[in-house]
């Protein structure tokens, strides 16, 4: 939380130091607002100018500048798309699935091939889940092939879950099948390029 003395100056809460952090950033007669400008998950400062009728908005050391209005009208902050919530989402699923594959290694570690396999199935419905919530956000452009690459690698990851229960399978049985292993690592390979891809994509928009 923060407040604005409507000259510029803010005092900003910082929870680390028990503290305000007083900023400067405006000038007077600016309208204090603030927003997720960059879609990094924190939000940054912005003021509208009633003058000039356009935003400053900060962007790491520098601020940006929207025009947008005119005389008499009241500036409002909002998420006009879908993008932010995506982005949420991605973060969401990503966490999730980083931590199948941490049970994996834990599960291959101790040999527990039962556990393996239950990994798998918990991979196969992860990936279905977030394909079906992948579907739902409508992005803007700037974001549409961030959101495909997104979708190529939850469907790669969702056969490395079909390919670490036959993999697993296999060891409960004693079996050695190139083949599987041949697929799981060609899948989980093809993921981790979409997903760096995405990742890219999102960072240049």
């Amino acid at each position: 939380m923060g407040v604005y003395n409507n000259e510029g100056t803010w005092a900003l809460w910082n929870t680390t130091s028990n503290s305000a952090d007083i900023v400067g950033f405006g000038w007077a007669g600016s309208e204090p607002t603030v927003g997720d400008w960059d879609l990094d998950g924190s939000a940054e400062l912005g003021i509208y100018n009633t003058g000039g009728n356009n935003f400053l908005l900060q962007n790491n050391s520098r601020f940006d500048v929207l025009g947008l209005g005119w005389n008499g009208v009241t500036q409002v902050v909002g998420t006009w798309n879908a993008d932010h919530a995506w982005i949420g989402s991605v973060a969401y699923y990503s966490k999730l699935l980083d931590n199948d594959f941490n049970e994996i290694s834990v599960a291959m570690g101790q040999a527990d091939y039962a556990s393996l396999a239950t990994v798998g199935q918990k991979i196969i419905g992860d990936t279905q889940k977030a394909l079906e919530n992948n579907s739902k956000y409508n992005v803007s452009p700037r974001f549409q092939e961030a959101q495909s690459e997104w979708m190529l690698c939850l469907t790669d990851l969702n056969y490395v879950g079909q390919y670490t229960i036959l993999i697993a399978n296999d060891l409960k049985a004693g079996i050695t099948n190139p083949q599987n292993t041949e697929k799981w690592f060609s899948y989980s390979n093809s993921a981790i390029y979409h997903m760096n891809r995405a990742a890219e994509l999102v960072s240049n928009a």
